[in-house]
């Protein structure tokens, strides 16, 4: 799953930057929340990103499921955020399942395959506050 906030650039030179960083810590606060209440876990914050997966380290049956509804809590959950005055937050989010391999590198933990890059690219399809998934996250929904 990638999450990716819409706007930030934007927000970035209309805000000051301790206001910024507040806002970035409470989007990432918040999405970390909703990525764990899921059984997820995040693996990298990339700017205003947000990478995140689910069946590791603990698979389920229903880890797809888990990824959607994760990503819909998310484009919930952001706009709702009221981390500095004026600032009104959404979220894109990509879901793409596969096969991945996953292990440190360097300070962080990053699924290594194709799935990530195309839930990347999925992300950039979304509206604002939409998750576009694909297909074969929708067969196994």
């Amino acid at each position: 799953m990638f999450a990716d906030l819409v706007g930030a650039t934007e927000l970035a030179g209309r805000v000051d930057p301790e206001d910024l960083r507040t806002v970035l810590s409470g989007y990432y606060d918040c999405c970390n929340d909703v990525v764990r209440r899921f059984d997820g876990a995040v693996s990298q914050f990339q700017g205003d990103g947000v990478v995140a997966h689910f069946g590791y380290p603990h698979a389920h049956e229903d880890d797809a499921r888990r990824a959607v509804r994760c990503g819909l809590a998310i484009t919930d959950l952001v706009p709702k955020l009221q981390l500095s005055k004026g600032v009104n937050l959404a979220v894109r989010v990509g879901i793409c399942t596969g096969l991945v391999v996953v292990g440190e590198h360097g300070p962080e933990r990053a699924a290594v395959g194709n799935a990530p890059n195309i839930a990347a690219r999925l992300q950039s399809l979304a509206e604002p506050d939409q998750v576009v998934i694909e297909p074969n996250t929708r067969r196994l929904l």
